[in-house]
């Protein structure tokens, strides 16, 4: 029988996280083409879905997006994310991981937390609020792989979204949002 869950991705759950994928992005691009990225061009790549910000990336830049340098970028992208996340330190996730743990068992929701797959774990126990990590690759469909995973129904599924998700197609069935600042402190 399927669950009721509530989905979210690590991102969602730092202060900043858009700043890292711009970092990531700025990366790549001048290792492969010694390409300066500017602060916003990669601002504005860092909110769009890692698969459309490579395509507009190579376009601007007239080179040739292929299946193989999408593969490789995503693999670099999800390598280089997941290294500056693994600088970030507990008082930066506490906050909304310990607010959407309580919501979720109030709710009596399962609760999924999706990490970018980094050389090693996660420095903060996400274990302790969340009954499950999932590690996944950026570019990947990783909301529909977590349903899949954790056997929840997708039409109660909670998604909760950052404002890098602007642009998101909900996976089929999942309709229910909740924006990541929602569980900010309230002013």
């Amino acid at each position: 029988m399927s669950e009721r869950g509530l989905l979210v991705k690590l991102g969602a759950m730092v202060e900043g996280s858009d700043y890292y994928r711009f970092l990531s992005w700025r990366r790549i691009l001048f290792e492969e083409f010694g390409h300066e990225l500017s602060p916003e061009t990669g601002m504005e790549m860092s909110h769009l879905m890692p698969k459309v910000a490579a395509r507009r990336l190579c376009r601007a830049l007239g080179r040739l997006y292929t299946p193989a340098r999408e593969d490789m970028w995503m693999n670099k992208l999800t390598r280089y994310y997941a290294d500056y996340l693994s600088e970030v330190e507990e008082g930066d996730v506490l906050p909304r991981a310990t607010r959407i743990g309580a919501y979720c068992r109030e709710e009596d929701l399962r609760s999924c937390v999706i990490v970018p797959r980094g050389e090693g774990p996660f420095p903060v126990d996400l274990n302790r609020f969340f009954t499950c990590v999932f590690p996944t690759r950026l570019g990947e469909d990783c909301y529909r792989a977590a349903v899949n995973h954790m056997n929840l129904a997708p039409e109660t599924c909670v998604l909760v979204l950052s404002g890098d998700d602007s642009d998101l197609v909900l996976p089929p069935g999942v309709s229910r949002t909740i924006p990541a600042s929602a569980f900010d402190a309230e002013k």
